[in-house]
This record gives C-alpha cells, structure tokens and sequence, in this order.
C-alpha cells in the first residue's frame, strides 16, 4: 500500500521551506541580503514551521521502516535514503557558497569534507548549509530508533513514546542541556506524533483515551517549545509573531497529517494524481537540500541593488523545483540503485 499524499506534504513542507527563505529576507539582523520582500515575508514567516511537518512524517516513515528490520537492514535503507542525494546538493552548496557567499559563510574545504559524512553536527564543525541542521536532528532520531531495534523493543513502542514524550515534557521545564541534546526534546513531540500515528494506522486506526491523550500532550508539548522562541524570532526578524496564529498552524498541520495517512492505494494505482505525488515527493529531498545557498547567491548576484528581486525571486520558485527533479531523477535514483546491487551483494555474502 502507498500513500500518495504523504508524498505530497513532503514536497508542501520542502517547498514552503524553501518559499520563506527565498522571499523572507531583509530582516533587521539579517546579513544575507538586504532587501526586504515586505508583505510577503509577513505573509510567510510562519513557513518555518513546515520542519515540524518533516519531523513528523519522519516519526511515521522511520517506524514504518523499522518494522521487521534487523539493525543492518535499518541502516543500510537509512544510508541509501539520505546520502545519494546529499552528496550532490552538499557539493553544490559548498561550490556555490565558496564563490559566491564566501563574506557570509566562510567555508573551506575541510568544513566540506566533514560534512560530506553527515556527521559534523556530533564534532560541532558548522554546517555548509544553514538547513542540513534538520539532517542532523534526524539523525539522532535514527540513533534513537535503532537502540529501539537493537533491544528488540519494537513490540513496546507505545511504552517508549510515552516514556519519551514525558521526559520531553520534564525537560522543558529543566532545561538540562545534555538531555535535551541526546533525546532532541525540543522536537521529539514532533517525532513521537508521527511515531504514534503510524502506530495508530498499523492497529486500523484504533483509538482509545491513552492514544487520544499521547497526541494531545504531544501537540501542545511541540506548541510550548515553538512557542518559547517566538520572543527571539521577534528581535531578529523584525516580524511580530502571534502566540495564536502558531497554534493555528500547527494545528493545520496535525490535521494534514491525519489526512494524508487515511488515504491508501495500491501500489498498483496507475492514476496520474498518484504518479505525480510520487514524483513530488521523490523530488522534496534535493529540494530541501539545494534552495537555500543557491537562492541566496542568486539574490546577491542578480539583485543585489534590489529592484528585480521579485522576478529573481520567482525564477527561483519556479527554477529550484526543475533542479531538484533533475538530481533526483539522474543522479540520486540511480546512484541508489547501483549502491543497493553493491549492499544487496554483500548482504547475500
């Protein structure tokens, strides 16, 4: 069974992802580019909040993955999801932001070898690009359902989500910072909602009060750490953010959510709307991955006086998704399946 429209909201997350940062720009405290969008940027600040629809889609799609996984075959499927693509899109931002945004980002080489591994986040070597940041939460969550399949514990999922969920709560109001870096309990609301929701759908969306109540708590558990940086994101944008509107959209996005996972096909389904969501969401990744160092050259090049930034903008929005679908037709879906021969040869040796 698939389901197409999960597909969808990972292109709707990386494309309003990818929307804000192109056309929220000229904040106050903001060096990369120094035109404001005006309306646009109030209209979309709130797009930031489409990380958490990733995070959650990650929680569903990873225990989706896990089930009857050994800790081999969840990694290697890990490994061939996330890095053919990345290798790409890093080597891009690396080239793009070492020409053309060397005043803002600094990088060099060795900084780019390191984030080749997907690993630099755990060294603290800064990110190449200002998004890979999410890769590096993900990652931790992969840890943490990998000690999960490790223990043989899959079978008591319910148990530790609670057990995570209400830990989270804990150190929100702790502030321990080594809890908070192990067990990501800034974002882990996102990522047990989505946990508990595939659960949920695998048991034929049977609810009962502890299910209701795990949801519940989780989304306002994400609502209060969103919440807290609402004051910071005031001061360094320029924009004012509304504690109502926050828990509007993400309110929406939970709604989305529950949607999507509700409609199922067969893998058989030729309908072109179905073809097309499984394009969308095989292009959301490098996507993700390529918009933000490349936009923001092409603002600095193209106009930096700012007086065509509204037609560069648009040849971005329009330009970035073609770029996406190119690497992940040409590049990643066939570097995927050459190291999956490779994997599947050693797994059989």
């Amino acid at each position: 069974m698939r389901l197409p429209f999960l597909d969808f909201l990972r292109f709707f997350a990386a494309f309003s992802v990818m929307v804000m940062h192109i056309m929220v720009r000229g904040f106050p405290k903001d060096t990369y580019y120094a035109h404001s969008f005006g309306v646009w940027g109030d209209w979309l600040k709130y797009n930031y909040l489409a990380v958490n629809l990733f995070f959650i889609i990650s929680g569903f799609v990873i225990f989706l993955t896990a089930q009857n996984r050994s800790v081999k075959q969840f990694c290697i499927s890990r490994f061939l999801r996330l890095y053919p693509a990345y290798w790409l899109a890093c080597t891009i931002s690396f080239v793009v932001s070492y020409f053309y945004l060397q005043h803002i980002f600094h990088p060099t080489i060795i900084r780019y070898i390191a984030n080749m591994t997907m690993l630099n986040g755990f060294f603290k070597i800064q990110f190449i690009d200002n998004v890979y940041w999410t890769l590096f939460v993900e990652l931790k969550f992969y840890l943490l359902t990998l000690l999960v399949i490790y223990f043989k514990q899959l079978q008591n999922a319910e148990k530790i989500l609670w057990i995570w969920l209400l830990l989270s709560l804990a150190n929100y109001f702790i502030h321990n910072q080594i809890i908070q870096n192990i067990f990501i309990t800034d974002y882990s609301s996102f990522f047990s909602s989505g946990a508990m929701l595939f659960i949920i759908s695998n048991d034929n969306f049977k609810l009962n009060l502890k299910r209701v109540a795990f949801l519940i708590l989780s989304f306002f558990l994400g609502f209060l750490n969103e919440s807290t940086t609402l004051s910071f994101k005031t001061i360094q944008y320029g924009f004012e953010f509304s504690s109502s509107k926050l828990l509007l959209v993400l309110f929406a996005i939970y709604v989305c959510f529950i949607i999507a996972i509700n409609y199922k096909i067969s893998k058989h389904d030729s309908s072109k709307i179905f073809k097309v969501c499984q394009i969308l969401g095989a292009v959301s990744y490098p996507l993700y991955l390529i918009h933000f160092n490349v936009s923001l050259a092409a603002l600095n090049l193209f106009a930096s006086d700012g007086s065509n930034r509204y037609f560069v903008a648009w040849c971005l929005i329009i330009f970035l998704p073609c770029v996406a679908y190119l690497i992940a037709k040409y590049f990643e879906e066939p570097l995927r399946n050459k190291l999956n021969k490779v994997f599947f040869i050693k797994h059989l040796s």
